[in-house]
């Protein structure tokens, strides 16, 4: 098993001693240097920490925030506590040597100076061309003279001797601290963090007050934000959950909301296990003409939708999944199983109210609506096929009658 000396002078214990002129950093210039080596996490988190905020995870941002002081104190706690046996001017190096011998730390300093020297061309060219454009805009004409200046400056500043090093290195260290702290605590403020976040649920919805404070949709941010608002999406889990399952005597699939005290809530994911368990033979997949899967030109993306279909657990694109969720045979599907669905359930659809009143006056008012949207939206015309739903809408647009045909179509061209 490998040991470390009980304590090494330099990078070995054979050299010669220090000298009375090596009087060693203070632990306040040591800690500088800890904290500026961990200036990379701190970079990712203030570049990608805002949209991870943005998403589902602001729900969890107190558990977030405990995990990264865990993830930032782990190795620094490593790194003071050998450091009090291998101390040097060798850096890591001194603690390879000791591990492992010098033939291993000289192969491993070498690899070091190389990757560290890629490392510097890369990161200054990502400041100059990526990160300062998109804080002084029309400082663009700077960009080649920093491109040489930002590197030239951290030589000089590492050449420059050991104070002035340190003095530099500590001055970084509490910039990133203090940056820290107040993206942390900027963040927790906007989101009127609960104690419940502190777990790993994110339950959908949420609240939203006139200042811009949001919060997760629970019982406890409701009682402590008075007169927030709900924000929600519209949702076709919400209209299966909420309306059709209801109107047609049936139960979604539910489970705990660990962020709302354990109430049970349905969720995308608990209709698409359910959905799985019960298929049948055609099963209605993202098509690729769907609206949210193309491209920024309108056109088919198979990538996206292979990437929107993988979040909700659906198979990629293939000459399996075309069969029956092709953009033409999902069209066909649509218009041959939706339309005599809805039109077996006129009476009881007609009887329940509607999810979006400005669409239909009712729930089989606004099903046939979606319906005939999602033909011309889907451009199932192109297939050689025709609409099946014939709407009569209010003097606002909103459908206030619908006949269907439900004879059976086949794809043509």
């Amino acid at each position: 098993m490998t040991t470390f000396p009980p304590w090494t002078t330099g990078t070995s214990a054979g050299r010669p001693p220090r000298t009375s002129a090596e009087r060693p950093v203070s632990a306040w210039a040591f800690a500088g240097v800890a904290v500026t080596s961990f200036g990379g996490p701190l970079a990712l988190a203030a570049l990608y920490a805002p949209g991870i905020v943005a998403g589902s995870a602001a729900a969890s941002a107190g558990l977030a925030m405990v995990a990264a002081v865990a993830v930032f104190a782990f190795p620094l706690a490593i790194w003071l506590r050998y450091a009090r046996q291998v101390n040097g001017a060798g850096g890591l190096y001194a603690f390879v040597e000791a591990a492992a011998g010098r033939r291993v730390a000289l192969v491993q300093a070498g690899l070091w100076i190389v990757s560290y020297l890629l490392y510097l061309l890369y990161t200054t060219a990502q400041v100059v061309y990526d990160t300062l454009p998109a804080v002084l805009p029309g400082e663009r004409r700077y960009q080649p003279v920093l491109e040489i200046a930002i590197p030239v400056a951290l030589a000089g500043v590492m050449i420059a001797g050991r104070r002035i090093t340190l003095l530099v290195t500590g001055l970084v260290a509490a910039g990133q601290l203090a940056i820290a702290a107040a993206l942390g605590g900027v963040t927790l403020t906007h989101l009127a963090t609960p104690v419940s976040s502190f777990g790993a649920s994110a339950p959908a919805g949420a609240l939203a007050t006139a200042t811009g404070q949001t919060a997760q949709d629970n019982t406890a941010n409701a009682a402590r934000m008075k007169g927030a608002q709900v924000v929600v999406n519209g949702s076709d889990n919400a209209l299966v959950d909420d309306f059709l399952d209801p109107a047609l005597g049936c139960t979604p699939l539910m489970a705990p909301d660990l962020g709302n005290k354990g109430t049970m809530a349905t969720s995308q994911a608990l209709d698409e296990l359910l959905a799985a368990k019960n298929q049948p033979k055609a099963v209605a997949l993202v098509p690729e003409n769907d609206e949210m899967v193309l491209d920024n030109g309108g056109q088919w993306d198979q990538a996206k939708t292979d990437l929107y279909r993988a979040q909700i657990g659906q198979a990629p694109v293939d000459s399996q999944t075309n069969a029956n969720s092709s953009p033409a045979m999902f069209c066909q599907n649509m218009v041959n199983i939706q339309t005599p669905f809805i039109a077996a359930n006129e009476k009881t659809f007609a009887a329940w109210p509607s999810p979006v009143p400005t669409v239909g006056d009712t729930l089989y008012t606004f099903m046939a609506n979606r319906l005939a949207s999602s033909f011309d939206n889907l451009n199932c015309a192109n297939f050689g096929l025709h609409q099946t739903v014939t709407v009569v809408n209010n003097g606002a647009g909103a459908a206030t009658d619908a006949t269907l045909s439900d004879d059976p179509q086949e794809v043509g061209f």
